[in-house]
């Protein structure tokens, strides 16, 4: 969902807690044309509609697709560039409505960690441990993939996966027993879409 779906939608008030999730295209960042001012990956689905399937865009890099499927649990899906006609099927298929993209798969799969180090950064990262038991992760000392991924493995995560980082990590959360969301952090540029839980 998009920040302005939760404005316009008065969820501000309701929402526990909110991270960014996909990286964002823009003219001055990550310019890619055809795709600036939309999320990454060459297909997108928000609240159910495709708002972007560009599958013949072969110049555009292979990206992970990450969503929450109709029986409530997160899946990834991973493009290798020549599979994207059935990889899009298959999303849809899957009964989502919305779909996140970054460049990685997942980074923890069947409870194991996948990713080796890399460089460090600031990180956003969320996974699943079992039926409706979700961990949003925000690391705000710089961290790699790596050491992210073990920590998500560590608190018993079964699949997790990276979103995106760096100046575009944003936490917004709600303290017990306040009405209204009391918390900012981060947030340093404009992010495509949110991952949110409401009361």
């Amino acid at each position: 969902m998009t920040n302005r779906e939760i404005t316009n939608k008065n969820l501000a008030s309701k929402i526990v807690v909110a991270i960014n999730a996909s990286g964002w295209h823009t003219p001055d960042v990550d310019h890619r044309a055809g795709h600036d001012y939309t999320s990454y990956g060459t297909f997108v689905m928000t609240n159910g509609v495709t708002m972007k399937n560009m599958n013949t865009d072969t110049a555009y890099p292979a990206h992970g697709y990450y969503l929450i499927n109709g029986g409530g649990n997160l899946q990834v899906f991973s493009d290798n560039k020549s599979n994207r006609s059935s990889l899009y099927k298959q999303i849809i298929d899957s009964g989502t409505k919305n779909t996140f993209a970054f460049r990685l798969g997942a980074i923890v799969n069947n409870g194991q960690v996948t990713v080796s180090d890399g460089s460090s950064a600031i990180r956003q990262m969320f996974c699943q441990v079992d039926k409706n038991n979700f961990i949003m992760l925000t690391i705000y000392s710089s961290s790699s993939i790596r050491n992210g991924a073990l920590i998500l493995k560590n608190l018993g995560c079964k699949i997790g996966v990276n979103l995106d980082g760096g100046s575009s990590t944003g936490l917004v959360f709600k303290q017990a027993g306040v009405n209204t969301v009391s918390g900012i952090s981060g947030g340093g540029r404009k992010i495509a879409d949110v991952l949110y839980v409401t009361e």
